[in-house]
Parts: C-alpha cells; sequence; structure tokens
C-alpha cells in the first residue's frame, strides 16, 4: 500500500486536534538533527530520537523508536556522515523533481525518506518498515549483542572505540591479508598453466605486478564487508570506508594499467616474430597511448568513487585545457606529428636517416619526439613536429648502395694496358655475389695533371653498412691484384723540374718532319673505314678474361 494513503488512514485517525506542529519537526533539518542528537551511544534516548515519525498501523510507537534506532546504526556503520546544516530549513520544503513535500537525508539510502504531515515533518512509514531489513542487510553477524558477553576490558572505550571494535579491525586486517596471499597464489598459479598451454613467453617479471592489484582488490573487498559488522562510530567507519573505496578503486585501475604491460608484451613478442618494422614502431606508441587513457579514465573513475562531483570538475579542466592547449600548442603539434609519422612512415626503427641536421639510426618514435643514435653514440632528439616539415632521407630504404671513384694510373699506361684494366674491373664486379649486374660503369674518363683517370661506379646490393664495407673492401683488393697482374701502376701527384745547362747550346740538328700528306693520310686511318678503326666493344681478345664481360648501359 503506498505510503500517502496509509499515512491518510493514519492522520484520519487522529484526533482532530491532533495538526499541532510537534515541537522538533518544523523542518527536515530539525528532525535529522533530533534523530542523530538523541542516538549517542552509551546514552540513547528512544523516546526524543522518535519524536518525529509517521507510524503505519500496524507498528506500535515503541517499534518506530527500535526502528529508527537500527537505522542510525545502519547509518554508522556504513560511513555515511550526515551534515544537517547543509539540510533545507524550510517547512514548505518540496521536492524540485516531484513537487511533493519529500525529502531524502541520505542520498546512498533511498529508502530512508521525510515527508510532511499534520504534526510537520516525519520518518515516513516506508522508512520505518525497512529498517529492519537495511539493518539485516548490513550486519550479517550482530557483534554488538554477542559484544555484551565480552570481558569487561574488552567493552572498555579506547578513544569512543570499544576494545572488541580495536581488536576486530586488527583481525579483519590480517584476514584480508591472508585472502590476498590465497589469490595471488591462486591466480599466479591459473596464469603461468595459461601461458604453458598458450606457449606463451611471459616472465614473473610481467605476472606478478599484473596479479597484486587483484590481490589488494580482494583484501579491500574483505574489509568493506566485515567493517560493517563492527558497528564503528560513524566519523571512524566514514574513515575506515574512504579508504577501502580508495584502494578498492585504485586497484582496479592498477589491474587495467598491468594488463596494458600484459598486452604489449603479448604485441612485442609477435612483432618480434615479423619481418616488418612497422609492428615495432607501433608497439611503444599503442603502450604509451593505452596508459595514458588508463590513468585518465582510472583518475575519473577514483574520484567518483569518492564521491566527488566529477562533472563539474571536468567542465572545469575544460576551460582550463582551452587555455592549456593555447599555452602547449607546440607539444602538441609535437603529438600529432607523431600521428603523422606513423601514417605515412617515411622511416621504421632501425633506419639510417638524416634529417633536420642529424645522421643516424632511428631508435624511438615517441609522442613528442623521435631519437636517433649518431654515429659517435650520442642520442639526439628530434621534435616529431619538425619532422612532418622536413626533408627525411631515408639511407635504411635503400635497395642499392652505391660506390663511386676514380682510379688514377700513370701516364705510362699503354692503350692496350688500359683497356684490358678497364675490362678487368667489369669482370671483377659481374664475379662478385654484391653487386649489381644490370648496371655499373667503368671506363678511362680523363686526363689528369699527373694521371690517366678510370672512373669507377656500380652498386652493392647489401642491408648494412658493415657489409657494402665489406663489399667494397674485397672488390678494391681484386682491382688491386689485376693491376699487379697487369703490370699497371698507380699514380700519384708529381712535379718535373727541368734545368737548363748553363755552357753554350750546340746548335739542334734539323729534324725530320712528316710531310703533310703523310700527317692527312695518318689522321684518316683513325677515321671512318680506316685501318686504325677498333670496332666499339672490347678491345682486347676475348680469352685475355675468363668469363662474359658486361658493359654498363650496354645491357
Amino acid at each position: 500500500m503506498p505510503y500517502a494513503l496509509i499515512l491518510l488512514l493514519h492522520l484520519s485517525a487522529a484526533d482532530g486536534n491532533a495538526s499541532t506542529i510537534t515541537p522538533g519537526c518544523n523542518s527536515p533539518r530539525e528532525v535529522v538533527t533530533g534523530w542523530l542528537s538523541n542516538l549517542h551511544v552509551g546514552r540513547e534516548d528512544l523516546v526524543a530520537a522518535g519524536r518525529c515519525m509517521a507510524l503505519p498501523p500496524d507498528m506500535s510507537e515503541l517499534q518506530g523508536q527500535k526502528a529508527l534506532a537500527e537505522l542510525k546504526r545502519v547509518v554508522d556503520a556504513r560511513g555515511i556522515l550526515l551534515r544537517p546544516e547543509s539540510m533545507p530549513d524550510s517547512p514548505d520544503y518540496q521536492d524540485p523533481r516531484t513537487a511533493e513535500s519529500r525529502y531524502l537525508p541520505v542520498s546512498t539510502i533511498p529508502e530512508v525518506e521525510l515527508v510532511l504531515t499534520r504534526k510537520g515533518w516525519a520518518f515516513s512509514p516506508s522508512t520505518l518498515r525497512s529498517a529492519r531489513a537495511l539493518h539485516d542487510e548490513t550486519f550479517v553477524f550482530d557483534l554488538k549483542h554477542m559484544a555484551e558477553r565480552f570481558p569487561a576490558w574488552m567493552t572498555r572505550p579506547i578513544l569512543g572505540v570499544a576494545g572488541w571494535q580495536v581488536l576486530g579491525i586488527v583481525v579483519l586486517m590480517l584476514i584480508g591479508a591472508v585472502v590476498r596471499a590465497t589469490v595471488m597464489l591462486i591466480i599466479m598459479s591459473q596464469l603461468r598453466q595459461v601461458v604453458r598451454r598458450f606457449s606463451l613467453e611471459w616472465s614473473d617479471e610481467v605476472l606478478v605486478p599484473a596479479a597484486k592489484p587483484l590481490g589488494l582488490l580482494v583484501m579491500a573487498a574483505v574489509v568493506a564487508i566485515g567493517l560493517p559488522l563492527l558497528g564503528l562510530p560513524a566519523g571512524l567507519a566514514a574513515v575506515f570506508g574512504l579508504a577501502v573505496r580508495t584502494v578498492a578503486a585504485s586497484s582496479v585501475v592498477m589491474v587495467l594499467y598491468r594488463l596494458v604491460d600484459v598486452l604489449a608484451e603479448h604485441m612485442q613478442q609477435r612483432a618480434a616474430k615479423t619481418d616488418t618494422k612497422l609492428d615495432d614502431q607501433l608497439v611503444p606508441l599503442v603502450r604509451r597511448a593505452l596508459k595514458i587513457a588508463t590513468v585518465a579514465i582510472g583518475a575519473v573513475f577514483v574520484l567518483q568513487n569518492l564521491q566527488i562531483d566529477v562533472a563539474s570538475l571536468i567542465a572545469g579542466l575544460g576551460l582550463g585545457g582551452l587555455a592549456f592547449a593555447l599555452a602547449a600548442k607546440d607539444t602538441i603539434s609535437h603529438v600529432f606529428g607523431s600521428v603523422t609519422i606513423f601514417l605515412d612512415k617515411p622511416f621504421q626503427i632501425g633506419d639510417w636517416v638524416a634529417t633536420c641536421g642529424v645522421e643516424g639510426v632511428v631508435e624511438e618514435v615517441g609522442f613528442r619526439s623521435t631519437r636517433v643514435r649518431t654515429f659517435y653514440n650520442s642520442l639526439v632528439s628530434v621534435p616529431n613536429g619538425k619532422l612532418t616539415d622536413a626533408i627525411i632521407d631515408n639511407y635504411g630504404m635503400r635497395r642499392y648502395r652505391r660506390t663511386s671513384t676514380t682510379l688514377s694510373l700513370t701516364y705510362d699506361t699503354t692503350p692496350e694496358q688500359m683497356e684490358a684494366f678497364c675490362n678487368g674491373i667489369r669482370a671483377i664486379i659481374s664475379a662478385h655475389p654484391q653487386t649489381r649486374k644490370d648496371y655499373y660503369e667503368v671506363h678511362f674518363s680523363g686526363y689528369g695533371a699527373a694521371s690517366l683517370d678510370v672512373m669507377l661506379y656500380f652498386f652493392f646490393e647489401v642491408k648494412s653498412w658493415t657489409e657494402e664495407l665489406r663489399g667494397r673492401h674485397e672488390v678494391y683488393l681484386d682491382i688491386w691484384r689485376l693491376a699487379r697482374a697487369l703490370n699497371v701502376h698507380f699514380a700519384f701527384p708529381t712535379q718535373t723540374l727541368h734545368i737548363a745547362s748553363q755552357a753554350m747550346p750546340s746548335p739542334p740538328a734539323e729534324a725530320t718532319l712528316p710531310t703533310a700528306t703523310a700527317l692527312s693520310a695518318t689522321s684518316a686511318e683513325f677515321g671512318p673505314g680506316g685501318a686504325q678503326v677498333i670496332p666499339y666493344g672490347p678491345r682486347l681478345e676475348p680469352s685475355f678474361f675468363a668469363g662474359t664481360v658486361k658493359r654498363g648501359g650496354d645491357g
């Protein structure tokens, strides 16, 4: 039956002169103040505490007073601190949501309500009926009645707390610690079985930190269940309740935080088995992003469990965040730069790059900066925002590594030796297993001040700088051995000084010079169809070299 109908029947049976307001029942604040002040531990006044009651027809006044006393124990045991000074003090108060003369003094226990009657504000009939159920729900074991049989030293108060309650707190903490250790052992055993079943390579360094918050969460649950049974004063119960809620909420956040490490470890092992470096670069970013999101959401979760108005806090942070974003626009640009790097993939971890005046191997790509290990072993952090606009020369993406140099021979080298030397180098390049075979250039390229110059231009198909240096070492040694076999000498800058004699020179003999016709005939022999014309291609017998000789650009 609705409490309004019960109240109507109760009021209709009352005396007609009962419309006088009962003292202390003029407003919700007065009702709650009288209820709390007359039910102190050790000096309970049930009559004064139950002055403002709207009794249901089937409940006596004494039963109603005991119901209010039980309700007070429930509120204290749950650590709910009521502040009457913050409650409405107007006789005409109405619930803003329903526009009824109704007030809920305990927000976490909606069964407790005050209603306006002819005698003033009072606890509703439904509240008095639900008091026993709330009491039994809170106190699974009623230790207060059991404490009456304890020795006197256990009931003696210590700073407002009975000795048996202090002992109960210690025992409760010990039980929580034992349960925590047991749960951790069970969780670790199950996790190790899962690791062995799925052939995972997770060490205890990952599993133990992930299991600890779960054990702490179970311990907080044990304390939260046992704490109301002790019947502590409201203030002390509120302190312990706040601590338990904080530990429980923090444990949930820590469990999620450690699960991020477990997930990242699994992703790292999967990435290590692939050939691409993209997933190796992705794992640190995912780990950091998930941890930041976990901490942010976890902070809101903890604050909500502490009954803090998160909505107004977030609104205030929104305005502050706008100001912070304007002040930290460079940092934000670096964060978006990391996203751009990940999407565009101009380089990967392990690539040799040159950008922004820095050259080295990429070690890590963070949210704000990319760390490059230089060849003199220093670590340079390049902001990601600059990398989005900079020119990046990625040497690590090369398929071929170029070698270009000039070989200088002495001027006493004959044309036949020069041709044999060039053909020999082409044969060396064709024979080496790490050189590019479809394109290279080896030619007599010019007359130097002190040498005949040979251009050497070819490529290595290797994956690392060390392999490139080793291949260059082998090719250069083969060229050196070829020069010694052909009796070809490498030139170095020289100068020849001619000193004229001081003696009277004798008149020179008249030299016999070719005629103009002979010179013209000799020149014509090097032209088309002439005797000195050599066909295009290798100018020595192919049998001079073993193997096939390829010319660059000729296919």
